[in-house]
């Protein structure tokens, strides 16, 4: 948190990747923290730009901050599924029904 803190100016958003920690922003002057989910994990090649590609995707279509965070790591954490750096990267459907179906309910 401190060196996301030094980090903070008001106008770039950071946000950490924690990899089995999860993640965390401070966004607005509110620290976000979202815990990782639990997976079977067998390859992590990948899971950043993963994660990243999730984020960016809910940011563009306007969703706030917290579900941001939380449908970058499934993006994330369903990328680790298999071998290499993109062979078990979620489509969007896969990572939206991921999202709906265990996120919203696990982190509420």
């Amino acid at each position: 948190m401190e060196g996301l803190a030094k980090l903070d100016n008001s106008h770039t958003l950071v946000v950490g990747k924690l990899g089995g920690d999860g993640c965390l922003t401070r966004y607005r002057g509110e620290w976000i923290r979202v815990p990782a989910f639990p997976i079977d994990v067998v390859d992590t090649t990948g899971a950043g730009d993963s994660f990243n590609a999730g984020f960016l995707h809910t940011w563009l279509r306007g969703d706030g901050m917290k579900d941001c965070l939380v449908f970058a790591s499934a993006c994330g954490a369903l990328s680790t599924r298999g071998l290499g750096g993109t062979a078990t990267q979620a489509t969007e459907a896969e990572a939206e029904a991921y999202f709906q179906a265990r996120a919203r309910s696990w982190l509420r």
